[in-house]
């Protein structure tokens, strides 16, 4: 119940910064990510730290949203591999390979809320600088 009610706050964050109505299977394509990590940044009660970094007040959300998009990954991959929608599952890989590319912001995230430190992320924009080996 509480993974329901945490996902509709991200879609309703989702419609709040693209003014428009949407799906969450309609977030899982690669065009959507900047807007889903707009979304989370939102959700997550976002703002400036004294030293400047990105700071999370609800640090926790983001991280349920990211793990519960992962598991609706798993579910959208399925219906296409089911309706053999080659599109779909590329779409659907295409997101995940974006996700992966920031996981090591997420990593990071998950260290510094288990020891109660102040969590920052960098902004997507930061990600393209890096690679997935």
């Amino acid at each position: 119940m509480q993974s329901m009610r945490t996902m509709a706050r991200f879609l309703q964050a989702v419609q709040d910064v693209s003014n428009q109505t949407v799906s969450l299977e309609a977030m899982i394509a690669p065009d959507k990510f900047d807007t889903v990590v707009a979304a989370v940044h939102s959700l997550a009660q976002q703002s400036v730290s004294a030293r400047r970094y990105p700071k999370y007040d609800l640090p926790p959300v983001a991280l349920k949203v990211g793990n519960y998009l992962m598991s609706c990954k798993g579910i959208l991959k399925g219906k296409a591999l089911r309706t053999c929608n080659t599109n779909l599952e590329r779409q659907v890989s295409n997101f995940v390979n974006l996700y992966i590319s920031c996981s090591f912001y997420r990593l990071e995230v998950v260290t510094l809320v288990c020891s109660e430190k102040q969590s920052f992320l960098p902004d997507v924009s930061q990600c393209e600088s890096f690679e997935v080996q």
